[in-house]
């Protein structure tokens, strides 16, 4: 019997225009280039290829950009933005849904919209969801806020994701550029 390797922590790389109409391309940089040597992170055909060469049975995929958006302070955009990768990875994941296991992203600011979204995201085959790390000051996980998630992901069988760098505090310092559109307008306020 062949032994399964599973990937925990992979990640893909969303293409510019999964963002088109709700952030600026220049406010990433050039983060998504620094992540886009290997076609797989926005292929998934190509990733399947990837996984074949490596030996790889399954992976559990995570944002590459979208990380930065746990930090935004504007709740509807943030869960517009959400949204709009949770549509992209779910069809990326299509290809292979056996071996390609989406984690979608959750706005936590609403637990109604947090429900809400995490529903969407099982109903189309994710494989669990993602809240933030470092959950901002006023929304702290020790309190009840966060129950009515839980519950819902708990009753749905989903599995609840937390990943460095998302979020409030010491994840905002590690990101090179300013947290500003092109034009100058504040994106999204980080404190």
């Amino acid at each position: 019997m062949a032994r399964a390797i599973i990937s925990a922590d992979s990640h893909v790389i969303e293409p510019h225009e999964v963002w088109d109409g709700l952030i600026p391309r220049a406010w990433w940089g050039d983060m998504a280039e620094q992540f886009a040597e290997r076609p797989g992170g926005t292929d998934p055909k190509a990733r399947i290829d990837e996984m074949e060469v490596d030996g790889v049975s399954a992976e559990v995929l995570y944002p590459t950009l979208g990380l930065r958006l746990f930090a935004d302070e504007d709740a509807d955009h943030q869960a517009a933005c959400f949204r709009r990768y949770n549509e992209w990875l779910a069809e990326y994941c299509s290809v292979a849904p056996e071996r390609l296991v989406g984690i979608g992203l959750v706005p936590a600011y609403d637990m109604d919209v947090a429900v809400a979204e995490a529903q969407w995201c099982h109903d189309r085959g994710l494989g669990g969801v993602m809240v933030w790390q470092v959950p901002p000051a006023h929304l702290p996980f020790n309190g009840r806020h966060y129950e009515p998630l839980w519950s819902a992901c708990s009753d749905l069988r989903l599995s609840v994701s937390l990943h460095i760098l998302t979020g409030f505090g010491y994840s905002q310092t590690v990101y090179d550029h300013p947290n500003l559109a092109g034009s100058g307008e504040l994106l999204f306020k980080v404190v």
